[in-house]
């Protein structure tokens, strides 16, 4: 009788635990919002670059679910070579993520080669310090007044087998993720 009851409180405990602690509500869901942006660079020597605005609001999954986002948080960004004038390189392709302001930098990335093809249909992780997602991610804080961005493509010292002109149409993207409420 002793060992019956030992099994009996023993599972009872488990049962009791089980209950508390196996059916805690979910009370946030995270939705991953990939941004992508195309820029093309065209231009003469030395640098060639552009700027283009990149909005959350451009982004329907960002519309859907704005009135459950409770912050905003940076999670990783690539950049690869769509198209480019043959053989184009140079001493930097460079890709720059500002506010909203289109003046105070947010990150600056320097490419570790300058060669355009080499990151053809070739994606490449920007890796970021610690420091360039903190300043990003408090950016992103105030995300109900920070939420556009501008991105900027630049060559440095441009040259290629053709041209000038030069060319370059890069796509720079971006995923944050979205804590939604329930």
């Amino acid at each position: 009788m002793k060992i019956s009851s030992k099994y009996f409180f023993v599972v009872m405990i488990t049962l009791v635990g089980f209950i508390y602690t196996g059916c805690d509500q979910f009370e946030n869901v995270f939705l991953n919002l990939p941004i992508n942006k195309e820029i093309t660079a065209t231009g003469n020597e030395p640098d060639i670059f552009e700027r283009e605005t990149i909005c959350f609001t451009d982004y329907d999954s960002f519309n859907d679910n704005i009135d459950d986002v409770e912050a905003i948080k940076y999670v990783t960004s690539a950049f690869f070579t769509i198209t480019a004038t043959p053989g184009l390189q140079g001493t930097g392709i460079i890709a720059t993520l500002y506010r909203g302001d289109g003046i105070t930098p947010l990150f600056t990335f320097t490419m570790p080669s300058a060669v355009a093809d080499d990151y053809k249909n070739k994606p490449l992780k920007l890796v970021l310090n610690q420091q360039q997602i903190d300043l990003l991610n408090n950016y992103l804080a105030d995300y109900k007044t920070n939420n556009c961005f501008v991105a900027e493509l630049r060559v440095a010292n441009v040259t290629g087998v053709s041209g000038p002109p030069y060319s370059i149409t890069g796509q720079f993207e971006m995923v944050v993720e979205l804590k939604l409420k329930l």
